[in-house]
């Protein structure tokens, strides 16, 4: 849920476990999470909050990142407005075809800010999404390398910026190798 969240949310994600967080429960943990005013609760500290996630199991880590992110999904306006939120939910949660979606979406609103390097974060993850389906077309994934070449190479980073639009080059002249890297 990251250091600060919505107690909808995790209200949400916690009664498809079959759990809901009282204000006894909340009450208990009060040493660890804290009211932030509109609803929303955070943790008391860095340590608290990473220590908390690197205690949950990985398979019941994944849940929730499902979970959490159809939340989100169902809860937002607007989900479009939450990309970057729903494609780590996403990523996280091994859901592939929408980390693809959500991720190639976070990174078109980054590079409109010019926010080159979270831009080239979010396309890297919707080209790791991408490598884990075979659904994605091949000119989709080929349109998210250059525009993580463009995201690069206006960050400066000319080399990665190279490595993007020679990766995009080989999947266009039909490299086999290069496509199954993507595939």
């Amino acid at each position: 849920l990251g250091r600060s969240f919505s107690r909808e949310v995790l209200a949400e994600a916690l009664r498809t476990e079959g759990q809901a967080p009282d204000d006894a429960t909340l009450q208990r943990l009060a040493e660890f999470i804290e009211p932030e005013g509109d609803g929303r609760l955070r943790f008391r500290s860095d340590v608290i909050c990473d220590t908390t996630y690197q205690a949950v199991s990985y398979q019941l880590r994944r849940r929730l990142h499902r979970h959490i992110g159809a939340t989100l999904e169902r809860l937002a306006p607007d989900a479009e407005a939450v990309a970057e939120t729903l494609a780590l939910h996403y990523a996280r949660a091994d859901d592939h075809a929408r980390a693809w979606h959500y991720a190639r979406r976070a990174g078109h609103r980054a590079a409109e800010r010019y926010a080159n390097a979270e831009a080239a974060r979010f396309y890297t993850l919707a080209l790791e999404a991408a490598g884990q389906q075979s659904s994605v077309a091949v000119e989709e994934q080929i349109d998210v390398l250059n525009r993580l070449g463009s995201v690069n190479e206006r960050a400066g980073l000319l080399e990665a910026s190279l490595d993007a639009y020679r990766r995009a080059l080989r999947i266009a002249h039909g490299d086999p190798v290069s496509q199954a890297d993507l595939l």
